[in-house]
């Protein structure tokens, strides 16, 4: 019996998922005209969506090159951070943009890029404290009870505090 063709309660128990529903199809020697036809143009489909599309493995080759050229320049000329020459020569400028070391930072810079920091304002600061004094180190409900910047993570609280303990404590110690 064709699987394509039948409803499933006819099939006699057979249980079939996408990948045996597809090796019926093209093996079984009774296929119909349309199924045939249906699984040749999924078939075309799948392989040029796959010539169309990149391929994972390909963008890593080409990150490694580009990652090893940038390796190979670095280890042929030393250069002394500290060193800022008055009068550069033509060869000591700048890389231009579409070069493979501004190719690597650029995918870099993009991948990770950090939000902007934003300073807390001495209510914040009371706030944390009070919270600290009334729910502990639940640093969630804190934030929650009281007024902070919208971009504040309960994170940010604990490091927030943490920095101002370390102050407090070196307050205390030098005026003792």
């Amino acid at each position: 019996m064709l699987p394509g063709c039948q409803p499933p309660e006819r099939l006699q128990g057979s249980v079939l998922n996408s990948y045996t529903y597809n090796i019926a199809l093209e093996t079984n020697s009774g296929t119909c005209r349309s199924h045939r036809q249906m699984r040749q143009v999924e078939r075309r489909a799948i392989h040029d969506r796959r010539q169309t599309l990149p391929h994972r493995g390909r963008n890593m080759k080409i990150l490694h090159r580009v990652s090893a050229r940038v390796r190979v320049k670095s280890a042929q000329k030393p250069v002394d951070i500290y060193h800022f020459p008055t009068d550069a020569s033509s060869s000591d400028s700048v890389s231009p943009a579409d070069s493979d070391v501004s190719m690597m930072s650029a995918m870099c810079r993009s991948a990770a890029t950090r939000r902007p920091r934003v300073a807390y304002t001495q209510q914040e600061e009371d706030n944390v404290m009070e919270g600290v004094e009334r729910f502990g180190r639940c640093w969630t409900q804190i934030l929650q009870s009281y007024v902070f910047h919208p971009t504040r993570t309960a994170m940010d609280l604990k490091e927030k505090y943490r920095r101002l303990m370390v102050g407090h404590s070196h307050l205390h110690s030098v005026s003792s």
